[in-house]
């Protein structure tokens, strides 16, 4: 009976021996607010046994209520309310009243964080780290197991949960520091209070509270204040498409069209280009859209309009409470496009500064369908998001590092980024959550994966690493699992054996990786010119690709000798760019040499030069 004024406790019994019912209301959605927000419109979401038969009231000069809704569950009430421009921080009371029965809940208000306060934005400046959170670091062992939560701690389960939690993560900063990382994206850290695969976070089952075995809120805001501390950015992970079958609005839902609802379950087709297909049939492109995950993950009706605007609360909530400074967006193309794109020119609106990409998962498909989502990408279509995970680029590096394709199958696909509003705003990657382990991908080949990392550390976008690429952590799906690419970090519990966080337990080629990882990144933290410059790239011949970022007269040429053979690169045809130097850097070797003789290169080696007489920086 949280936040009912005791004063009429009597009333309600007396209402419960007249009627013969319980009035109780068990939560508010969001659980509190802001004033000075630029939408100064808000949802609540009113849950409680019987709650429709009271009829709700605010008596605040500041706050008005703009539209009541009641629906066929009697254990809600849609309050559709306006915020004044000049309302003060505080609380204003909803009262609740039939007959003689009077309900007091008081809602708060908070003041809204001011412009200077916010670090807000990713750019190509910035380095992505993304992390599991139960499988990072268990920096406190008492919240391993707790009553309410079904699903227990067994790390010999590799979809079991293990342990980790956002202590962990905070105890491990300076860690992320130290390789150089300035953003922080954790998988979705809310309350999953499912039976089992409760580990991975997006079965979500409460919107507005960190999962217990994870920590509390103020946890999280805790992470948040010591990330930006050490200048590291936190990209929150948003779940629009599905929520986990225990969310209390599954377990009795608000109205029949909360979900998508079929006569028996129905999986989606995973189509996703249906979605842009203008020939695609209705059937395909529905049942795509409409289509449950999994028979644990009930699929939200986002063309609802409660819906949609609960969905949006919760995101504008945890940005404004925590501080945060860009979203990712899980699988983008599922969701409700229309509603997508509403909701992202909302959050520019509201964040001007802010920085949202969405997850467009799709197989050997190219730009030609990526684009589509990024803002500006397409006349029929307006999406407002700036930019999408770059998968062409990512499969394609992938297809040529393997052998399986030609190092020309990257070039290609960035000869397509004029389809791009924005290319630079697409967030490249080596590897994340959903895909094998990029060192287990390319045969556990060191010099192979050094190449994929120099590739998405000079390549335009943004870069993001998947925890424990850095110390060549291996896994791949074993056809039943998605457990062993997402193992425990070495090190991250107490009785690890190994302490990979450690320098003087990583041997050989974990310490020559790590190392080399964390040389580019420093490189790339003193070159700002180059990392924002242009991309111009050579047409690819007998597996080597060159390519310069260049930024007036700052610039890198980077030289992918993609044979199992040395190369011999003559240098006449880069003329146009490298008619201004004599000499270069060379980042990786850290030695300088002369551009006025042939370039000898290493057999399945990325070379970085950077240009000038004294290109050392």
């Amino acid at each position: 009976m949280k936040g009912i004024n005791l004063l009429f406790v009597a009333y309600l019994i007396t209402f419960n021996l007249a009627f013969g019912q319980d009035v109780k209301i068990d939560r508010i959605d969001p659980p509190f607010w802001w004033v000075g927000m630029k939408n100064t419109f808000l949802q609540l979401t009113i849950y409680g046994e019987n709650i429709a038969s009271m009829q709700p009231r605010i008596t605040n000069e500041q706050v008005k209520i703009s539209r009541s809704v009641k629906t066929s569950n009697p254990n809600y009430i849609f309050l559709n309310i306006e915020i004044a421009k000049n309302t003060h921080p505080g609380h204003f009371e909803i009262q609740f009243s039939k007959g003689d029965l009077n309900l007091t809940y008081n809602y708060e208000l908070r003041e809204r964080r001011s412009r200077s306060d916010r670090q807000m934005g990713l750019t190509q400046e910035d380095v992505v780290y993304l992390i599991m959170p139960d499988r990072f670091v268990n920096g406190d062992p008492g919240n391993d197991n707790i009553d309410s939560y079904p699903d227990k701690v067994n790390r010999n389960n590799p979809d079991g949960r293990h342990g980790g939690d956002l202590k962990g993560i905070i105890d491990r900063l300076d860690y992320l520091k130290e390789l150089g990382i300035t953003a922080l994206w954790l998988t979705p850290f809310q309350e999953n209070n499912m039976d089992k695969l409760s580990y991975h976070g997006y079965s979500i089952t409460d919107h507005f509270k960190v999962d217990s075995r994870l920590g509390t809120n103020e946890d999280y805001v805790i992470l948040v204040e010591e990330a930006h501390a050490r200048g590291i950015k936190v990209v929150l992970d948003v779940v629009f498409n599905q929520v986990g079958k225990e969310h209390y609005f599954i377990k009795d839902l608000p109205m029949e069209d909360w979900i998508h609802q079929f006569d028996q379950f129905t999986r989606t087709n995973y189509e996703s280009v249906s979605v842009l297909d203008i020939h695609a049939s209705q059937y395909d492109r529905q049942l795509m859209t409409n289509g449950w995950f999994d028979v644990m993950m009930p699929d939200m009706n986002q063309s609802n309009p409660f819906v949609a605007q609960y969905l949006k609360q919760y995101v504008t909530w945890w940005v404004e409470y925590a501080n945060l400074d860009a979203v990712r967006f899980d699988t983008y193309p599922y969701n409700d496009k229309n509603m997508l794109s509403d909701w992202a020119l909302g959050i520019k609106e509201e964040y001007p500064d802010f920085f949202s990409f969405g997850e467009i998962l799709i197989e050997n498909i190219g730009p030609e369908i990526t684009s589509y989502w990024q803002e500006k990408g397409h006349a029929q279509y307006e999406s407002h998001l700036q930019g999408t995970v770059d998968f062409p680029i990512y499969f394609a590096s992938i297809n040529a590092l393997k052998g399986e394709g030609t190092i020309r199958s990257l070039y290609n696909i960035l000869a397509k980024d004029y389809l791009h509003f924005d290319p630079s705003n697409n967030v490249t990657l080596n590897g994340n959550h959903d895909v094998d382990r990029i060192h287990s991908l390319l045969g556990e080949n060191i010099n192979r994966t050094k190449m994929m990392a120099g590739i998405l550390l000079t390549m335009r976008g943004i870069p993001q690493i998947y925890y424990g690429d850095e110390i060549l952590m291996t896994g791949i799906n074993d056809g039943t699992s998605d457990g062993p690419r997402r193992k425990d970090f070495p090190g991250g519990w107490a009785e690890d054996q190994n302490n990979l966080f450690e320098k003087n337990e990583r041997k050989g080629q974990q310490e020559e990786y790590f190392n080399f990882l964390q040389q580019l990144l420093d490189w790339r933290k003193s070159n700002p010119n180059i990392i924002n410059g242009q991309l111009t790239h050579f047409v690819p011949k007998d597996e080597v690709y060159v390519y310069f970022r260049h930024k007036r007269d700052d610039a890198a040429m980077i030289i992918l000798n993609n044979n199992k053979q040395d190369k011999t690169l003559n240098l006449d045809r880069f003329v146009e760019i490298l008619f201004k130097y004599s000499s270069a850097w060379d980042v990786l070797a850290e030695k300088e040499l002369s551009l006025d003789t042939n370039l000898k290169l290493e057999s399945e080696s990325i070379t970085i030069l950077q240009l000038g007489a004294n290109g050392r920086k």
